[in-house]
């Protein structure tokens, strides 16, 4: 979703903008990554070290913070809601805080506006309308809508597109730097201690009055 919010507004800027797409981690699918450049990314960017084996949110923070400020600046840094796994939505919010932009979550819709951005942004109960100014860091929520498939042209040039590849030691990261601040102590499932009782009766009219008298003696309604 994050690709095809910076790839929208490559569409929509086609002569002034650019869409890098960045990712740490070990052993990347370089075959997976590439679909990025087939769906119209202009480059891809990849710390593949095998001290990026087991990041928490502080470890990739610290990487890609070295890379986004290494080279050209960027104005938009797009990233995802939050990672499938853990759910914690903090990398984005790290870095903002890292690299002193403001940020803005879960935006459904964006527009640019000379130096700022206008932005649609989803919670529990409606949507917001945001100016931010640029340089910024938004994260994309799925309901800005799904990525479009890559070209054939697309497909047919990756094959020899260049991947930029980067390890920790080129970027001087140092593994303290990168050590763990979150450890996990123990992962359960919450035990079900429902009492479960059935209501009977001689048929769904029957059931239906037992179980409002049931819910009575109880003193739930």
């Amino acid at each position: 979703n994050a690709l095809e919010a910076g790839l929208r507004i490559k569409d929509q800027n086609p002569k002034e903008s650019t869409v890098d797409v960045l990712s740490v981690g070990n052993n990347l699918a370089q075959d997976v990554m590439k679909k990025t450049l087939a769906m119209g990314a202009d480059e891809l960017i990849l710390v593949d070290d095998i001290q990026a084996n087991s990041l928490d949110a502080w470890g990739t923070m610290t990487i890609l913070k070295s890379l986004l400020t290494r080279g050209k600046p960027y104005d938009i840094i797009l990233c995802g809601r939050q990672a499938s796994d853990w759910d914690q939505a903090h990398v984005p919010l790290l870095l903002s805080e890292a690299m002193g932009r403001p940020t803005v979550t879960n935006v459904i819709n964006i527009q640019i506006n000379g130096k700022d951005l206008i932005l649609d942004r989803v919670f529990e109960d409606g949507t917001q309308k945001i100016r931010c100014p640029i340089p910024a860091i938004i994260t994309i929520t799925s309901e800005f809508g799904q990525p479009r498939y890559p070209t054939l042209h697309g497909i047919m040039s990756i094959e020899n597109a260049k991947v930029m590849l980067v390890t920790l030691s080129q970027l001087g990261i140092k593994p303290q730097f990168i050590e763990p601040r979150v450890r996990m102590i123990e992962l359960d499932f919450p035990k079900n201690k429902g009492n479960v009782q059935l209501i009977s009766g001689a048929d769904d009219a029957e059931k239906g009055r037992n179980l409002v008298l049931r819910l009575r003696q109880e003193k739930q309604i």
